[in-house]
Formats: C-alpha cells, structure tokens, sequence
C-alpha cells in the first residue's frame, strides 16, 4: 500500500472520528466513510458493498441524549480496509465490523469522559484569553475525537496484512465465525428498538405494526412507505386525533426593541449559522452541549458587548448545561440572540430569560428533533442510499450525502432566522401545541417507517428442517414464510425494545445477541 494511501486513510479516519461526534455531515456514517475508503484503496465497488451492507444495519443507531451507541466511524474504516486487503471479501468485514463497533465505544465513552477536563477549563477564561479560549477547547476536544479512531485505523491498515487475517480467521472456530454472521442478519433490530424507545411511542405504538404489516404482506418500496406514513401522520392529527390545543386562540404579541439598542447585522448572523455545526465539538458528560453553545452565540457577544468585563461574563453564562438535537438547537439560539440584543439596555429580566428558554425548550425540541431526524429522514434516506448501492450504484453515498445535507442546513438557517426574528414571540408559538402536533406526526412516521425496515431487512434463517415425504424437505424458515412471515424478527424487536426499556444498554443487548447467534449456529438451530 503506498504511502499516501495510508495518508489518506487516516484523514478519512480522523474526519469520520469528529463526524461521529458533532453528527452533521454524516462522514462517519458507514456509507459514506466505507465508500470513501474504497475510492482511495482502488475498490470502490467493495467499499460501496460493505459500506451499504453496514449502513443498513446501523441504521437505528444513534446518540441519543447520554445513551451512546455503537461506533460506526471505528467499524466503517477498518471494516472497508479490511474487506480490500482480504481479498475484497465483504462476508468478513461485517463480521469483524460489529464487534469493532462496540469495541470503539469504549473508546467514544472514554473520550467524552476526557472532555470533561476541558469543560472545567472554560470555567476558568480570563479577560487575557477570552477571545481565543473557546475556539482552543473546543478544537482540542475536537482533536481526541479524530485520534481516537485515526490512530487505530492506521496502525490495521499498516501492521494488518491479508494472511494475517486469514490466520485469524481459520485460527477462530467455525461456529464463532458462522455465528457472527447469524447475528449480523438481525443484530439490526438493536437499532430500531433504540429509535422506537426514542420516540416515546405510548399510545402510539399500532402505527409501528401498521408498517411491518405493509410492507411484510405486500412489494411497497421504501419511498411509498414513506409517503404512505406522512399521509397517516396528518390524518391522525388532522382528522383521527384533533386536539384543542391550550391557548390555539391567543395572539402574539411582539415587543418592539429600543431604538438605541444595536441590531445584529447579517454578518454576525451568518458566522453564528456555520458555528452552529460545532454545538457537540466538546460534547461531555458533565455539561454536554455547553461549551460548544458557548463558542456558537460568541460572534454576537463579541458584537453586543465591546467591553471586555461584560463580554466575559455573558461567555461564563452560556457554558452552563445545555442538551438538545443539534439541528433543531438553532431556534433556541435565534431567541437568545434576540434576549442578547435586548440585554444592551442593562434590563436583567432578559438575563433570567436566557436561561429559562435554554432549559425550558431544550427537552421539547430534543423529541421534535430526534424523531424527524434521527428516527426518521437519516433511516429513510440512508437505506434507500444503501440501497441503491448494493447495487454497485455511486448514486447511492451521492443521494443520501446530497439529500441530508440540504435538509439540514437549510433547516439549521430557517431556524436560526425564525428565532431571531420572533425573539421572546417564540413563546406563545409553543403555546398555541404546534410543536406537539409536529412531534406526534413525526413518531407516527418514525414508527411506521421502522416497522417496514424491521419487515425489510431483519432476517433470522433457522437451520431446522424435516423430511415431508417423497425425499422432500421443510424447513422453520419456509414453515414461518407460508404462515406468517418475518415473525420471529418482529418478536425479537419487541423482546430488544423490553430489554431496553428495562435498563439494559444497547451494547450489552448487542453482546447477547451475538451470543444468542453462536449458540444458535452451534446448536444447529439457526443457520449462518
């Protein structure tokens, strides 16, 4: 392998490392970060396989509050490299991929453990180092991100040659490596129990049968899903459930700001939306979002507030506790930076005020945003991105990074104006119960689209058959297809979601699932 192959291959890396964390750009998805490395290696075909392969079975996985999931950014690097240098053998890669998915959590856990450090650090900003703190601490938080999985994937690609994993694998017994396999088929189902738990279905939950049914029963695609589920979201809401919402017929009413106050220039505005994209840079689980809160709205603190005493101190109030999904986070900072705009006149009820909307609508939004986004547009764009790939398709990485990424800028700067320009008006919007219709309909979506995925590509195949006479034979697997088809993957998602209801984590569901696939394969009761 030449030099700047590993050159690049540890770019790739360390970018899908920062992507893994801040969650925007989605490099560190398997699709992406897989095909990626194939282009560079010379086989962007395989990398394309593995990566689709991957993708379709880390769909579901996400972080989600302080709940950390697998590592995809670790798994997709290494699993490509691995395939190439195997011989292009995608079988083995994704055996391999799942384990180092949950081996690069304990490194992602350990990381935003360290991060706390830096959180302490903004604490203690000084006049000095005000200007430069924040964007220091972040970046460094940043950095541990790109080396955790960087530093790994070189030393695999350099000291990992093809006949050692040859070695490794006819060093491992068959009913490991067949078991791995199994598992990989309905490991899945990890994934979709996580999003229908972040959902907070309650009451709900019917809509989640109503698309395994659909698409288990019938040929409907993926995109018809889709559409199916917006059309049954909206007439739940608008006709099924109509809800008088409290205070629908109140008016809002604007305050108008003083004339003396200094109004925030586009400029500002624009260098507040492209630092949006950091809110999660220094993630940690002390204070999460808090710094790299800080570091967003810094542009407008600088322009609001030339000296430098009340400058710091507006900075030491944003580092304080702050979590929510970070695309919709942007109208929370829209309302501040009007408060902000507001705090000019000295009046203290506006410094009160930003800490209220802050917590007040963090939780709120955190649901709204991670239903649409998260159990939603990334499951839905990303398999059909997979998709289209397995088919040897470049389209496929193309269509789901072109497609998510309009979404979410245009989504990050619509919100970002929209708070801005209403200010402390946000407030009676919230009141009026659009933001709870919104969330009911996407769950609903969410729910229906996870249940056509679990009928997609959940797949348990059973290795217990029987004779029918005349030489003939039957197996579990055709017996549960004549009579209800997908069965036995629908109970172990409802039997996951139990368990993770119950407090276990996905890792440790993860583990047993894959014990569950060894035992099987041994047992001669599932086949690889």
């Amino acid at each position: 392998m030449a030099v700047w192959q590993v050159v690049a291959v540890a770019v790739i890396a360390a970018v899908a490392g920062m992507e893994s964390v801040l969650d925007e750009w989605q490099w560190h998805r398997p699709l992406l970060a897989c095909t990626l490395i194939g282009l560079v290696l010379g086989h962007v075909g395989t990398g394309m396989a593995v990566g689709a392969t991957l993708e379709l079975t880390a769909l579901g996985w996400m972080n989600i509050g302080a709940s950390q999931s697998p590592d995809t950014a670790l798994a997709s690097v290494i699993s490509a490299v691995l395939a190439i240098r195997a011989g292009n053998d995608v079988n083995q890669a994704i055996a391999i991929a799942i384990p180092l998915a949950v081996a690069g959590n304990l490194l992602t856990v350990l990381v935003r453990t360290l991060t706390i450090y830096f959180q302490h650090l903004s604490d203690r900003m000084s006049i000095d180092n005000e200007q430069t703190a924040l964007f220091r601490l972040n970046f460094a938080a940043l950095s541990l991100q790109a080396l955790r999985v960087a530093v790994p994937s070189v030393l695999f690609t350099i000291f990992v040659s093809p006949a050692m994993m040859d070695r490794l694998f006819s060093f491992l017994p068959k009913p490991l490596t067949d078991g791995f396999t199994a598992a990989s088929g309905f490991i899945v189902v990890v994934g979709y129990a996580m999003v229908i738990r972040s959902l907070q279905v309650d009451k709900l939950m019917p809509y989640f049968f109503l698309g395994f049914l659909a698409a288990d029963f019938s040929n409907i695609t993926l995109v018809a899903m889709g559409i199916l589920a917006v059309a049954v979201a909206w007439l739940h809401v608008r006709v099924w459930a109509r809800h008088d919402a409290p205070g629908a017929d109140l008016p809002a009413e604007e305050e108008s700001a003083p004339a003396s106050i200094r109004r925030l220039p586009s400029a500002v505005l624009w260098r507040v939306f492209w630092r949006s994209q950091l809110l999660q840079a220094s993630w940690n689980y002390e204070r999460m979002q808090g710094m790299g809160y800080a570091y967003i709205v810094e542009p407008t603190l600088n322009f609001f507030f030339p000296e430098p005493e009340v400058r710091l101190a507006r900075k030491l109030r944003h580092v304080e506790f702050f979590n929510t999904q970070p695309y919709v986070a942007n109208i929370v900072v829209g309302i501040n930076l009007a408060l902000e705009e507001r705090l000019q006149t000295g009046d203290p009820r506006y410094d009160r005020l930003v800490t209220s909307i802050k917590l007040g609508m963090m939780g709120p939004l955190a649901g709204v945003g991670d239903s649409i986004f998260w159990g939603t547009l990334r499951p839905l764009l990303a398999s059909l991105g997979a998709t289209i790939a397995l088919t040897g398709n470049i389209l496929g990485p193309i269509l789901f990074f072109v497609g998510w990424n309009i979404l979410r800028l245009a989504v990050r700067w619509s919100l970002l104006q929209y708070g801005y320009q209403l200010g402390v008006r946000i407030v009676n919007v919230i009141a009026t119960g659009v933001l709870r219709q919104v969330t009911e309909m996407a769950t609903i979506v969410g729910l229906i689209v996870m249940g056509a995925l679990v009928a997609d590509w959940a797949s348990i195949h059973f290795a217990i058959h029987w004779q029918v006479g005349h030489g003939q034979t039957m197996s579990l697997t055709q017996l549960l297809n004549g009579l209800f088809p997908k069965l036995p993957e629908l109970l172990l998602v409802l039997g996951v979601l139990w368990l993770l209801r119950k407090g276990w984590s996905s890792v440790w569901v993860i583990l047993l699932l894959f014990s569950l696939g060894i035992v099987g394969v041994y047992a001669h009761v599932l086949a690889a």
